[in-house]
């Protein structure tokens, strides 16, 4: 059965009866398990923008985590926000995620060499499937190469599209609509999709800047899907030559086995 690549967070069995969370409101106890599964999710180690958690949980509820313990409350303010209390003792870190991503890795040259096939990253625990894992394969000579994936549905923006998007007056729920729909339609595949986002996000700002001074053109909507599958289609194409130059010529291939 092929396991489970979605996210998880950590929580103790008696997480909801701490002493510190019993008392908590509703409002506050969805806050502190949506803020540490989004933390998880986007890899900020517990940190969580203060723009984002005050329009997403607001001021009030915020207040009530970072004083539901006189010592050890489940958030403390920063200065560039919040930050989830001991986040990387019960949860994967970014660095955690790295590093059993490059172990995964190597372990994918080994069998890619040695059995001169495609080979993806598994898990080294029932807890290590990870879609931010990328997806490799490996060459008939025995390279490495990144696998082009379609866009998950699991995936959302990062902190850094949120602030890209703030900084250039975009409607960040609006493009990724956008993106979404256009990646699902047109059937597009990428290799690291918060990288294909962030190009996204610098077309539309530079559309949107020249509507704003140019008369009547294709809308910057139309403009920026049509530079994106431009981009798109000259990497798979990139990605093909490359892959092509890699595989062994027929003489170097190795003889069949006679008799079957």
């Amino acid at each position: 059965m092929a396991k489970d690549g979605r996210l998880y967070g950590k929580f103790t069995l008696d997480f909801p009866d701490s002493p510190k969370i019993l008392p908590l409101s509703d409002a506050a106890f969805r806050c502190l398990v949506e803020a540490t599964l989004w933390s998880r999710q986007h890899m900020t180690d517990g940190l969580l923008a203060r723009r984002y958690a005050v329009a997403r949980w607001s001021l009030e509820v915020l207040q009530e985590l970072c004083e539901n313990d006189p010592e050890n409350p489940s958030l403390v303010e920063v200065e560039k926000g919040y930050l989830i209390h001991d986040f990387d003792k019960h949860q994967d870190t970014k660095a955690d995620i790295e590093a059993r991503s490059r172990r995964n890795k190597i372990a994918g040259q080994k069998g890619g060499l040695a059995k001169r096939k495609q080979v993806a990253s598994e898990s080294l625990s029932e807890n290590e499937a990870e879609t931010e894992t990328e997806t490799h394969i490996t060459t008939p000579n025995g390279v490495v190469r990144s696998r082009a994936t379609k866009l998950p549905d699991s995936w959302t923006p990062t902190i850094e599209h949120q602030s890209r998007a703030s900084e250039t007056n975009l409607d960040l729920q609006l493009e990724v609509m956008k993106f979404r729909s256009h990646a699902h339609e047109k059937g597009r595949t990428a290799k690291n999709w918060n990288a294909a986002f962030t190009r996204w996000l610098i077309n539309a700002a530079e559309f949107a800047a020249r509507d704003r001074t140019a008369g009547m053109r294709p809308t910057y909507q139309e403009r920026q899907a049509a530079l994106w599958d431009r981009e798109m289609e000259q990497a798979r194409l990139r990605d093909e030559r490359n892959l092509d130059a890699q595989q062994p010529a027929d003489g170097d291939r190795p003889a069949l086995p006679q008799g079957r």
